[in-house]
């Protein structure tokens, strides 16, 4: 994630310092050649990390020392580990599925107008990157329909690893099962709890089914 690195990159090589506002996300566009959805998905990470804190009508500003969030073992650990994939799918299987079920019951109207728009932005994409970030973003919005905050934190610090294994499944298969993001939407929004939580299931399922296959088919 280019703009990730570039941004992050800046501040720790002291170019922009505590309290100094960062460029806008057109600029950041700009600068580095790329979506504004991948400029997005940089900011919030960031955020999450305590690096960068943003203010409505006044812009993006790199956190002053003392407010900064320490970056925390599991960041570390999942940075670390990002390569084991199916173990990455074995904990979506625990985490996205109860995600699924609490957001079937806590999200609010707002938050299902906004996962519809990603989901149709998903259906509408031509690029494997707008394809991997809209999937990426589908499954943040997710979390944040928990209104859990610690389910939040943790899809927040491994986005990485998400970010990894949704290229892989790009790059593998074409696609990250857009049918099925629209199917699990549906069933947050009828508040069908079990249902939400089934076609979670299903969904990681058959991706992983259908990765093996693949990695299989590639070594043959």
């Amino acid at each position: 994630m280019a703009e990730l690195k570039y941004i992050k990159g800046e501040i720790v090589n002291g170019s922009w310092k505590p309290g100094d506002k960062i460029p806008s996300e057109n600029m950041l566009c700009k600068t580095l050649s790329v979506s504004r959805v991948s400029v997005r998905a940089a900011l919030k990470k960031l955020t999450s990390v305590g690096l960068i804190e943003s203010f409505q009508g006044k812009g993006t500003f790199v956190c002053k020392e003392g407010n900064r969030v320490p970056l925390n073992d599991l960041y570390s650990v999942m940075v670390l580990n990002q390569s084991d994939r199916m173990s990455l799918l074995e904990f979506r299987k625990i985490f996205e599925v109860a995600c699924a079920g609490y957001a079937a019951i806590r999200a609010t109207t707002e938050m299902v107008d906004s996962m519809n728009e990603t989901v149709m932005n998903l259906e509408a994409a031509q690029t494997p990157e707008d394809i991997i970030q809209y999937g990426l973003m589908f499954h943040h919005q997710l979390a944040l329909a928990t209104n859990n905050s610690i389910m939040i934190r943790t899809f927040e610090v491994m986005q990485d690893s998400y970010l990894h294994i949704f290229r892989e499944n790009v790059s593998l298969l074409g696609t990250i099962g857009v049918e099925d993001h629209r199917n699990i939407l549906s069933a947050i929004e009828t508040r069908d709890v079990e249902l939400a939580k089934k076609l979670m299931d299903e969904h990681l399922n058959n991706t992983t089914k259908k990765m093996v296959d693949a990695r299989n088919n590639n070594t043959q």
